[in-house]
């Protein structure tokens, strides 16, 4: 099976290394903080490679929208205050 190059840039620890795997994978483990990254095409179209020779780039976490949602879910009111709406008025002079 043909491998293809890989441009990994871990977004969680900074590791950055030129790495081979298969051409079928969406995702790749970084060797250094065992996290998930991300395999987007790197020319943004499956089956060519860019100037340099990569098929994928990997500069972004596996599923970003999960991460994002428990971020989201942190930073939320837990007491379930809302605020109230308002509206700022300029003060008549008078």
């Amino acid at each position: 099976m043909n491998r293809v190059k890989v441009d990994l840039q871990c977004p969680f620890c900074g590791f950055c290394k030129i790495l081979k795997t298969a051409p079928h994978r969406k995702g790749i483990t970084c060797p250094s903080c065992k996290q998930s990254v991300f395999l987007s095409w790197a020319t943004g179209v499956e089956g060519y490679v860019d100037k340099h020779g990569f098929y994928f780039h990997a500069y972004e976490p596996m599923n970003i929208r999960k991460i994002n949602q428990e971020f989201k879910d942190v930073f939320e009111d837990e007491s379930g205050f809302t605020p109230h709406s308002f509206t700022i008025r300029n003060r008549l002079k008078g």
